[in-house]
This record gives structure tokens, C-alpha cells and sequence, in this order.
């Protein structure tokens, strides 16, 4: 890459679309790998603080009744031929004005980042189908951050911020952490990266390419209730465990026989050895 000419990071921004950015460059050790020399990976989700309202009112059991077939599910139970039609409600419109009203206090807020601190500094299995067979699907949760509450549109929002050592395949990456490459290239004579000399210019730039899309989205589609809607209506077969009492119903609990494990984990492992990058 040729870097002498005069504002090359400017001139390269001119010929790709605004909603892709170089920020910077600095120059690399030759062994240099972005995904194998990444120590870690934050991850940001948003989430409207009306989900973690505990009011009784913002059940699904008093969500008007009207439904359109588009959120009808249709439910197969493991081993059974009987099959059964869950209609899912539809957010109204007065449900969302009342949502869309609620400001989270204090005190719940403090519950929320309670409960995701419990995430830090453990070991845990991630949430993909061979999480219960390979050893491989735990990882180490070194951050779990809630941000301070923020109105848009009339809606209030929370930041959830993890950062862990990998995630689930597949799972978008954000930001790259290179910690420990950092102390390496620094001791030769190389320049850190370092994103945080553009954290202006990269916040502005995700308000406005990625915040406002979901934002957007949720004002449109109402994406959040009716995902919560879901949940409630599937809670007699999938979602059982969650419950106000903290308790794993016996039927909630998958449990599979050592043969089946074994046969599973083969393959698995015989799936990830053809497609492995």
C-alpha cells in the first residue's frame, strides 16, 4: 500500500460508499493477522428499556387479542405428530404508546446490571446446538457493560456492551481488541492500533449508519414487543424456564443419551474439519 500521498485516508473515503470508513492505518509486524492475533471482541446491542418493565400490564396476557396469520407459529412437539397453531399478538398501537412512555428507574436499572454482571469473568457456554457436546463453545466474558439510559424518537434505549473471547459462528464482529498484539508490536518499534484516536468520528458514524436503522426499525415494525410477544406465547413448551420463581421445569430440561452425544460430536467436529477457515 502506497501511504506517502498526502491525505490518503481522505482520498480513499471519497471512492467508498458513506457507509463504509477507514479511519486510520498504521503499520504491522509481517506475521500480522486481524482475526487470529485478536485477543477479544466487544459486542454493542440496543434494547428499548420498556422490555425490562416488570408491570403486570406489559404481559402478553393483556396484549389485545387481534392477530393476522403472519404470526401464526406452528409447533411440532419432539417424537409426536400432533400439531398445534399459536397465534402470536400483534403490538397495537396503544400498547406502544404506553411503551414507548415508560422510563426506566433507578432501581430496575441497577437490577439489569446486576444480572449482567453475573456474566463477567466466568466461563459460559454460548447459545449455539453443540454449546452441550464441545468444550470448544466456552468462553471468557472479561466485560459486560450497561450504558446509561438515552431518549430517541420518544423511546428510551439502552447500550449492552460484552466483550468475550469469541462468540457464536458466524455472529457479526464489531471491534477487534489487540492487547496483547499491541505489547508486541510496541517493544519492535511499531505503532499500536489504537481505535480510540477516532472514537469521535466512529460514534458519529454508527448514530448515523447503524443506531438510526434500528432505532427505525423498532419505530416501524415494533420489533422489541412482538419479539417479547413471542416468548409469552410459546412459554407452555419452549420458554418454561422463563419464570418470576427462578425454576427449570423437569420437562424444560433436554437431556440425550452418551451415545447420542458421542454420535453428535463426531459430527460436528467432522462438519467444522471441511469448513474450517
Amino acid at each position: 500500500m502506497i501511504v506517502d500521498i498526502p491525505d490518503v485516508v481522505e482520498k480513499i473515503n471519497q471512492n467508498l460508499p458513506e457507509q463504509i470508513r477507514v479511519w486510520g492505518y498504521v503499520r504491522t509486524i509481517r506475521s500480522f493477522h486481524a482475526k487470529t492475533l485478536c485477543d477479544s471482541r466487544i459486542y454493542e446491542y440496543l434494547i428499548p428499556t420498556y422490555v425490562f418493565n416488570p408491570d403486570e400490564k406489559a404481559s402478553c396476557t393483556q396484549t389485545s387479542q387481534s392477530m393476522t396469520m403472519d404470526q401464526s407459529v406452528e409447533v411440532k412437539a419432539e417424537g409426536s405428530t400432533d400439531q398445534k397453531i399459536i397465534e402470536i399478538p400483534v403490538a397495537t398501537i396503544e400498547e406502544m404508546i404506553e411503551n414507548r412512555k415508560y422510563r426506566i428507574t433507578p432501581e430496575i436499572l441497577n437490577l439489569v446490571r446486576t444480572g449482567f454482571k453475573e456474566y463477567e469473568g466466568i466461563m459460559f457456554t454460548c447459545y449455539e446446538l453443540r454449546a452441550f457436546i464441545r468444550t470448544s463453545s466456552q468462553i471468557f466474558c472479561s466485560l459486560y457493560k450497561v450504558g446509561d439510559p438515552k431518549i430517541v424518537k420518544d423511546t428510551e434505549w439502552l447500550s449492552l456492551k460484552v466483550q468475550g473471547q469469541s462468540f457464536m459462528l458466524h455472529q457479526i464482529r464489531k471491534m477487534p481488541v489487540f492487547k496483547s498484539y499491541n505489547k508486541k508490536c510496541v517493544v519492535n518499534g511499531y505503532e499500536p492500533i489504537d481505535y480510540e484516536k477516532y472514537r469521535e468520528e466512529i460514534d458519529e458514524f454508527k448514530e448515523k449508519h447503524i443506531y438510526s436503522k434500528i432505532y427505525e426499525e423498532e419505530c416501524n415494525d415494533n420489533t422489541f414487543q412482538n419479539w417479547l410477544n413471542s416468548i409469552d406465547a410459546h412459554k407452555d413448551r419452549d420458554f418454561g424456564y422463563l419464570n418470576s420463581e427462578g425454576v427449570i421445569p423437569e420437562w424444560a430440561i433436554v437431556k440425550k443419551s452418551a451415545q447420542s452425544n458421542k454420535e453428535e460430536a463426531i459430527g460436528w467436529e467432522k462438519n467444522d474439519s471441511e469448513n474450517d477457515d
